[in-house]
């Protein structure tokens, strides 16, 4: 009667499944990240949160990510030049703030 209740003991914690460890939130760059504008923004907060390039420098960089999800996710870099800054794509709507004179409509982080 023994090996009965020791075989059922067994069987029983088989049937029982793990608990689900729940998957950490992104932290692209070590950044944090906030919901805006129906997506994740992961700025750099201050310029010690800097990314280094390989050779060292540091470049400021904002991370958009989807709204749900832990990746991996495709890389789209979007470059501003000289005229611009890191916020120059970076607008409140898919369709860009402006869709009647912006220059990055339907090309911006949020779309």
């Amino acid at each position: 009667m023994r090996r009965v209740v020791v075989a059922l003991v067994v069987v029983a914690g088989l049937a029982v499944p793990p608990p689900v460890a729940e998957a950490a939130a992104p932290r692209p760059f070590g950044h944090s990240c906030r919901a805006e504008n129906g997506v994740r923004l992961c700025p750099t907060a201050d310029l010690s949160d800097r990314v280094p390039s390989f050779d060292g420098s540091p470049l400021d960089v904002d991370v958009t990510l989807p709204p749900t999800g832990n990746g991996p996710f495709p890389t789209i870099v979007m470059l501003h030049g000289y005229g611009g800054d890191k916020t120059s794509f970076e607008e409140t709507r898919p369709q860009g703030d402006e869709p009647d004179n912006d220059t990055t409509y339907h090309w911006n982080n949020n779309f």
